[in-house]
């Protein structure tokens, strides 16, 4: 069987049993639950963490599964808070968009905002009236 060692914030080690379908949030919060169990320190809040690689630095997608993942068996991941390692829901993020017209249009937005809202202010930018840009019809 496949299985992860995951590092928590406190230096705990927990091995972590995975299937090729399971999602990395899946492990987790399996992690977060397995260390709440065991009543060590402060409460793990699974909404709170994410997973990245050790030494990778960069927060692994949590809507993976483990087959897609490309982490290999046994692999070594710590568990870190979320502001730590990425997931800010408010961080500002470009987006471009280029309408029939030619014109590109770049804009950045809160990483919360609904792709309505981008639409919306694509098409106030470009100044086209019921449809944006070419892209509702």
């Amino acid at each position: 069987m496949s299985s992860f060692t995951v590092v928590t914030p406190a230096g705990h080690r927990a091995s972590v049993g995975v299937k090729p379908n399971m999602t990395l949030r899946s492990v987790r919060d399996e992690v977060c639950q397995s260390f709440n169990r065991r009543g060590r320190g402060v409460p793990l809040d699974p909404a709170a963490h994410t997973l990245q690689q050790a030494n990778a630095r960069t927060p692994l997608d949590l809507n993976v599964t483990v087959r897609l993942s490309g982490l290999a068996n046994h692999a070594k991941l710590e568990l870190v808070p979320c502001g730590a390692g990425g997931g800010d829901i408010d961080a500002p993020v470009t987006v471009a968009l280029q309408p029939d017209g030619g014109q590109r249009i770049i804009h950045k937005f809160a990483a919360s905002t609904s792709l309505w809202a981008v639409l919306e202010e694509c098409e106030r930018r470009a100044g086209v009236a019921g449809c944006v840009g070419g892209f509702l019809a």
